[in-house]
């Protein structure tokens, strides 16, 4: 049926053929994609608004793509091969032996805004070279970082992220993962070799030492807001000193003993607890003078409790971080 139009004349009177159409604006679509979207999604589940049509399809890629995970080699090079991805994806979530075999593609991702690199396949030997390659192929104004399964943390690696990513809001750098407590005590202390999870007293004399020089790495850092650091404050002898104790506590026959942390320990918890959680409180306040933005700042512990700002299963403390009369404040809970 012809449908009439009127102009701002009145007396004028358009008559069309063409029946009027509502055209459904691509932002609001985009919108209820992005909604529709979770990490939990395979694509099969929006593979029918994707075949709908060619402007459907760029919609649904677009945000599907949004985040981008990679851990393997064979999924990184099939995933840069689609047309349109990196300037889709704005987090990518990568294993570093994935990426690194072939780096190439990592300089063409210029929208990210979120890295997580998981290093668990690296060394102390390789993670320097791995880190310089990768970081130096990702945007400059990344505004979320997180390197996970570090074999060290050490003043290097700070040094180079505040360099390369001035404007980073949120910063997760962690070791302590890579310690093995799901199999048997030896297994246990020799994970412990392969990180360094307890850099006090070997690396830094104590928490002063290691906070300064922290601190002083990442003072670039203006923007920065969130900061985890995934290491233990508590002394290396402690870790040594539980596991020796542990291991000669009397045990019922056939009863196998699985390897705990020192939290789990009764006579750790009573001799160190105290001592080490008033260790992360100052370590949070002392490295916060550096960092103008800072709200919050986590450390891996082995002595956290059932109170706001604790996290027992994934051994994290968090404190958070109050500026008022030029003094800083720090507590385990929100202000």
């Amino acid at each position: 049926m012809p449908s009439v139009t009127r102009t701002h004349h009145a007396d004028v009177v358009v008559t069309s053929p063409f029946p009027i159409t509502c055209i459904f604006p691509v932002e609001v679509l985009d919108q209820i994609m992005s909604w529709a979207v979770t990490d939990e999604l395979e694509f099969p589940s929006i593979a029918g608004f994707s075949l709908a049509s060619y402007q459907f399809r760029q919609i649904a890629l677009r945000q599907y793509f949004v985040r981008l995970y990679a851990h393997s080699k064979e999924s990184w090079y099939k995933l840069c091969q689609i047309p349109g991805i990196y300037t889709w994806v704005r987090e990518l979530d990568c294993l570093s032996s994935a990426i690194l075999s072939d780096l190439s593609h990592l300089f063409h991702f210029t929208n990210l805004q979120y890295v997580h690199i998981d290093l668990s396949p690296e060394g102390f030997h390789t993670q320097r070279t791995c880190v310089r390659k990768i970081l130096k192929c990702l945007p400059a104004d990344l505004i979320a970082l997180e390197l996970t399964y570090l074999p060290k943390l050490d003043v290097d690696l700070l040094h180079r992220i505040a360099k390369s990513f001035p404007r980073l809001v949120y910063l997760k750098l962690t070791c302590a993962e890579r310690l093995i407590n799901d199999c048997c005590w030896g297994c246990y202390e020799e994970s412990s070799s392969c990180t360094i999870h307890s850099p006090i007293p070997d690396n830094f004399v104590d928490a002063d030492d290691l906070t300064y020089a922290f601190g002083i790495a990442l003072k670039p850092l203006h923007d920065l807001q969130f900061l985890h650091l995934g290491i233990y404050l508590s002394d290396l002898d402690l870790f040594y000193y539980h596991i020796l104790h542990s291991q000669m506590e009397p045990v019922r026959p056939a009863k196998r003993v699985w390897p705990h942390a020192p939290n789990e320990c009764t006579h750790c918890r009573d001799t160190f607890s105290e001592e080490v959680r008033t260790t992360e409180l100052y370590a949070s306040a002392a490295i916060a003078r550096f960092l103008p933005s800072i709200k919050s700042v986590t450390w891996s512990s082995f002595f956290t409790l059932n109170e706001p700002g604790d996290c027992p299963e994934n051994q994290t403390t968090t404190m958070w971080v109050q500026r008022k009369d030029k003094k800083v404040k720090v507590r385990r809970a929100a202000w």
